[in-house]
């Protein structure tokens, strides 16, 4: 028994990495052992798991129901060794943020957090690019936009609006900007990816941009520091910037004129019962950022 429930957990890391040799690196296995499990478990049921080519496996028919027994049982496993050692966190979490993430308020959360939880050991990836999950092995992501995706469970973290911001030294020498117009003719420090903005006035009136671009990057980050040189008007969402209004390096222009609201979410791979970890992460993280502006939308529950 204890053996098909070895084969068992194997399987479902296979399933899940794609590879042999992919689960075999995640398992501390070699491939020929991960291969043997594998083979043995066949044997065992009577039945094709999996189809198997020169660089990749994919799931049978029959292996995609076994896969959700066994997928089940591990994190059933994980789940009461959790609990076992719930007044002492330990473990690792592997999470992945947006660009905008690396310089704001969000890594001084991280760091309360592990000082909370010493035990612990994070890896954290900024990376504005989609990510595989359940094929790279990661715990947790945070992004803007809700993920299409049933494999994956999707938390709402917060909601607000991007603004537009400029230096006080881009201000001082081209002019303050105090009407609609002032945005058209400013010059902008844009993503690659941006296109004309709709937006929508006080009084419920809406205005479509054209910019003029300055400069274009691809990396919101370097739009930010960009931005704080003083070389254009940039719109930034707020969760990065705070820090920098409060100390008076960049400025809010026309607030009265807004964009839609962008939600954040945290996305984590959808199983009988998530990573006690990054659950644990999730519900801090959201405590931090909700109190961030007064019309953030309060989470949704999960999907059960």
């Amino acid at each position: 028994m204890l053996n098909q429930l070895r084969s068992m957990a194997v399987f479902a890391r296979v399933a899940e990495s794609g590879s042999f040799r992919r689960a075999a690196e995640r398992l501390g296995l070699s491939a020929s052992v991960v291969s043997h499990h594998i083979t043995q478990l066949e044997t065992e049921l009577g039945v094709q798991l999996l189809y198997r080519s020169t660089r990749h496996v994919s799931l049978t028919d029959q292996g995609k129901l076994f896969y959700e027994s066994c997928r089940n049982m591990v994190e059933a496993a994980k789940t009461a060794l959790d609990g076992l050692h719930e007044e002492q966190v330990t473990g690792r979490l592997w999470i992945v943020a947006p660009g905008p993430f690396s310089a704001g308020p969000f890594l001084n959360d991280v760091a309360e957090f592990c000082t909370l939880y010493p035990r612990i050991e994070i890896r954290l990836d900024f990376d504005d690019g989609p990510r595989n999950l359940i094929q790279e092995g990661i715990d947790l992501a945070l992004c803007f936009g809700p993920q299409e995706n049933s494999s994956l469970i999707c938390r709402t973290l917060f909601a607000q609006r991007p603004s537009f911001y400029a230096a006080p030294s881009y201000l001082e020498k081209c002019g303050s900007i105090r009407r609609i117009e002032d945005l058209q003719t400013a010059q902008w420090v844009v993503l690659n990816l941006s296109s004309d903005l709709v937006l929508t006035g006080p009084q419920g009136d809406t205005c479509q941009l054209t910019l003029h671009r300055r400069i274009s990057v691809n990396n919101v980050v370097a739009q930010h520091q960009l931005t704080l040189a003083g070389l254009g008007v940039s719109e930034l969402p707020p969760v990065m910037v705070q820090q920098d209004v409060e100390h008076g390096r960049l400025i809010e222009v026309l607030p009265e004129w807004q964009r839609e609201r962008i939600s954040c979410y945290a996305i984590y791979p959808a199983r009988a019962m998530p990573k006690a970890l990054s659950r644990r992460f999730v519900d801090y993280i959201a405590s931090k950022m909700q109190p961030m502006e007064p019309a953030f939308s309060r989470p949704r529950e999960e999907s059960p």
